[in-house]
């Protein structure tokens, strides 16, 4: 169940905050990069995962806390590569839009798989240009094997943002990347909105 599962709010909210590597302003102390990482843990078990409210409010606290705290902006550009350069400013408005809905969407259906996992911050180790990898795993408190988690973590303004997360050695904003990079070369920016649209529907519908 674990592995399936893969602690849903934890990967989207590190694929929600993905930003550019550039811009980097102070040095993350370990202490700070274990704090944040711990808080975003807490805040999305005990107030979205494990809430006890209907799922249509536990989707909408998730909507709610993406919109507050995590820049689509960025991380649209990061995700589309070079295809956000010179691309049509609607087109990238609409695809900032639909890959929000998107994975809030998809990771919502998911909620109910939760059975207790933990996520548990194990360490620190620097990364290039005063950057932080915060190690971490997800425990299930039934057995079975943890999954290991490492945060890669940027100081921008107002505090640390995720830039990347890998999990068992995959990165998932380089995922995201390959994968509509793919779609993009075929059929263009408007092409993979036109999917991305479509797959929002079909999780809205059931």
């Amino acid at each position: 169940m674990i592995r399936r599962f893969l602690a849903p709010l934890f990967l989207l909210l590190a694929v929600a905050v993905v930003a550019q590597p550039n811009a980097a302003r102070a040095e993350i102390t370990p202490e700070q990069g274990m704090a944040f990482i711990e808080n975003i843990a807490n805040k999305g078990i005990n107030e979205v995962i494990a809430a006890d409210v209907p799922q249509q409010e536990k989707t909408q606290r998730f909507r709610d806390m993406f919109l507050a705290n995590f820049g689509t902006e960025s991380t649209a550009r990061f995700v589309l590569g070079r295809h956000s350069r010179g691309a049509d400013p609607e087109q990238l408005d609409r695809f900032q839009q639909l890959f929000r809905e998107y994975n809030v969407l998809i990771w919502a259906r998911r909620f109910d798989e939760y059975n207790g996992q933990e996520l548990k911050v194990t360490g620190t180790r620097p990364d290039d240009d005063k950057g932080l990898f915060v190690e971490s795993q997800v425990v299930n408190t039934e057995g079975g094997e943890p999954i290991n988690i490492v945060w890669r973590l940027r100081e921008r303004e107002g505090g640390p943002k995720v830039v990347d997360i890998i999990v068992e050695g995959v990165s998932m904003a380089l995922t995201y990347r390959s994968e509509y990079d793919a779609i993009i070369s075929r059929s263009g920016l408007s092409g993979l909105n036109d999917q991305l649209a479509q797959k929002v529907q079909e999780l809205k519908g059931g």
